[in-house]
């Protein structure tokens, strides 16, 4: 080989090592940068999930706080549900109760009112027989018709 051909491989392969040391170098800058970057992701994903994780246990806090209110509403609710029902109860017997004795007061009622309306007939008999006595000792005779229909029940 001639010289210059020895001296253009030579620059060649200088050329071709400079080229090969270039592109070493920039692969491991490029790895260097793509690990920093996956680090970088790792960190943020780990960052999201644990931001998502404090935000379900939040949420299920919140959410077992909301459903202890609620079981709390219920029961009292429950528990004036039953005060009413009882005094409900309480009412309908006193109701029943009053109705008893109602219509056992109207019954006597209704048995003294009887009573009294015939005692009435019975003294408004003897007051009628007692004015028609008179008219008669009186010579009124003539009179009871008038007495009988004007001025008697």
């Amino acid at each position: 080989m001639s010289i210059k051909q020895e001296n253009l491989r030579k620059d060649l392969d200088s050329e071709r090592e400079k080229l090969r040391h270039s592109l070493e170098s920039d692969r491991e800058e490029l790895v260097s940068r793509t690990d920093g970057e996956k680090q970088e992701l790792a960190q943020e994903i780990f960052n999201i999930q644990k931001e998502r994780d404090e935000a379900l246990l939040l949420a299920e806090t919140e959410k077992q706080q909301q459903l202890s209110i609620l079981e709390q509403e219920k029961f009292t609710l429950s528990e004036k549900f039953k005060q009413v029902h009882s005094d409900l109860q309480d009412a309908l017997a006193e109701l029943e109760k009053n109705k008893r004795d109602f219509t056992s007061k109207n019954d006597q009622d209704r048995g003294a009112i009887g009573s009294l309306n015939q005692e009435l007939r019975r003294y408004k008999q003897q007051l009628d027989d007692a004015v028609y006595g008179l008219l008669g000792i009186l010579g009124l005779k003539p009179l009871e018709r008038f007495f009988r229909y004007n001025i008697l029940f």
